[in-house]
């Protein structure tokens, strides 16, 4: 069986979730998926 390690390699290690709802994150920033977790990220126009 093939193991996919890209998909949580190295530098996710110590996944933490840096946000759990929009409410969280400053500003206009959303709570999204990533690739470690969930991070707060800025949208661009249109990302809605």
């Amino acid at each position: 069986r093939k193991v996919h390690w890209f998909l949580n390699g190295p530098d996710c290690i110590d996944k933490v979730d840096k946000c759990f709802n929009d409410y969280d994150c400053p500003g206009e920033k959303k709570c999204c998926p990533a690739r470690c977790g969930l991070r707060c990220v800025e949208l661009n126009e249109g990302d809605l």
